[in-house]
């Protein structure tokens, strides 16, 4: 419906806000930082590298896979520091 750069950059703006949010009220600055690095590779992502161009399935799959990846192998680090459960 918004095509892809505004659907990007709406992506980058959600981003950016979850990072802060998560640095201000959680103090995990692990979490935070993961969230803005994020923020600044979609940034990239549609000023430079792919702009306005639809991914390709392979793309999609890719990062998919690779994001998926990250949430496995950060697990046990989230349940350890716990920063986003209520105290």
């Amino acid at each position: 419906m918004l095509g892809a750069r505004p659907a990007k950059w709406l992506l980058i703006a959600f981003l950016a806000i979850e990072a802060v949010l998560i640095w201000k009220w959680a103090r995990d600055p692990w979490l935070a930082a993961f969230l803005a690095a994020s923020a600044v590779w979609f940034t990239l992502d549609v000023m430079l590298l792919w702009r306005d161009r639809p991914y390709s399935p392979g793309e999609m799959r890719f990062s998919f896979l690779a994001w998926n990846g990250v949430a496995l192998v950060s697990m046990p680090w989230v349940w350890h520091a716990a920063s986003l459960a209520p105290k």
